[in-house]
């Protein structure tokens, strides 16, 4: 009997770290230089406010009296771990950059939001990203349909309506509250298409009086991640983006010209920002039901089609960790294997994984009525 289980640790030891459940002091020089004592201190509050949260004691004056850390000093080690992540995606590995947005993801999450909308967004948007890239893509769609957000989408500012509404593109592919979300996410790009030749003209008109170059490449950077953002959604309802089934290279080109545009621009945050969300694009991608499923056999592809349709009253677009490790990464849905004992905890999605190993026996032992 072959076995495709996948199995959890007791100490839950995170992949390339040394440490416990947290990995937030496996080696990093940021790490180093920001002091690992005060990391571990960081996490143990944010693990606090979580549970104080939850238990709603945020009135509790011996939850308040126990806190050792400062807003500010929270802020400043969530602010490093982030940096961490991005040191990560330059030369990081994956095991690398999973467990940094981990810890990034951890810390961020208790922290408040900042005071105006757009500053907000970006905060959730980076939120959602390191969730994403930390396997936590399940609690960053649960925080997101929690968390309301406003942006001005309709500013008389075209730069500030361009911008709000690439973040409320983004936060939405990251919510993936049902067929809402993407249907928002079409609107939002055709509302952007059709006011670009009214509203652009004098935007630009008046940062070349300025002598300001900028907003101009602000534009670019925005419209190529607009774009991005579209089919990026087009392929996790439909499986493919413009009747093409290359996601990747079409993303890549599309994250290519946002950075080119940024780094013309000198727009360090914005080509920060662009280049978590390629690698973010490229994770919902492989997590995508579309991606996992790809070319195993007609009754899957069948399948999958009633799972993302309008008329199901909770579609599914993305499979769970646990689910992508066992179908895709240990083949469940491979012609080989004949015997296969799957086992993972409670409400992990063992029935989802049955029923494609179900179409898969049908398919292959078809010719013998199996």
């Amino acid at each position: 009997m072959e076995q495709g289980s996948v199995h959890s640790n007791s100490d839950c030891r995170l992949p390339g770290t040394g440490q416990g459940p947290s990995g937030l002091t496996s080696s990093s020089w940021i790490v180093d230089a920001v002091g690992e004592e005060r990391v571990r201190l960081a996490e143990t509050e944010a693990a606090r406010r979580r549970l104080r949260g939850t238990l709603d004691l945020k009135q509790s004056r011996d939850f308040r009296e126990r806190s050792t850390v400062t807003d500010k000093r929270l802020r400043f080690v969530a602010g490093s771990m982030g940096l961490r992540v991005f040191d990560q995606l330059i030369d990081g590995s994956p095991e690398g950059i999973r467990a940094a947005a981990v810890d990034a993801f951890r810390l961020a999450r208790v922290l408040d939001p900042p005071d105006t909308p757009v500053r907000a967004a970006e905060a959730l948007v980076r939120l959602g990203c390191f969730g994403v890239l930390g396997d936590r893509g399940a609690d960053v769609r649960r925080i997101l349909r929690i968390r309301a957000w406003e942006l001005p989408t309709a500013s008389n500012d075209w730069g500030e309506r361009v911008w709000a509404t690439v973040l409320d593109l983004w936060l939405r592919l990251l919510r993936q509250n049902g067929w809402d979300d993407f249907d928002a996410i079409e609107r939002g790009v055709a509302n952007i298409r059709l006011a670009q030749r009214e509203c652009e003209p004098s935007y630009l008109s008046e940062a070349e009086a300025r002598m300001d170059v900028g907003p101009a490449w602000q534009l670019i950077t925005n419209y190529h991640l607009s774009r991005a953002a579209e089919l990026l959604g087009e392929f996790q309802t439909q499986g493919s983006a413009d009747g093409h089934y290359d996601i990747r290279q079409q993303l890549e080109a599309q994250f290519d010209r946002a950075l080119a545009a940024a780094d013309r621009g000198r727009l360090v945050e914005r080509e920060t920002l662009a280049r978590l969300l390629e690698r973010t694009a490229g994770t919902l991608v492989n997590n995508s039901i579309w991606t996992v499923t790809r070319a195993v056999n007609s009754r899957v592809s069948s399948f999958v089609k009633t799972l993302t349709s309008r008329n199901r009253p909770r579609p599914i677009f993305e499979v769970l960790p646990p689910q992508r490790n066992v179908l895709s990464e240990q083949g469940l849905l491979g012609s080989a294997r004949r015997s296969v004992v799957v086992q993972l905890p409670t409400s992990s999605g063992k029935t989802f994984i049955a029923e494609f190993r179900i179409l898969q026996a049908l398919n292959q032992f078809d010719h013998e009525r199996g």
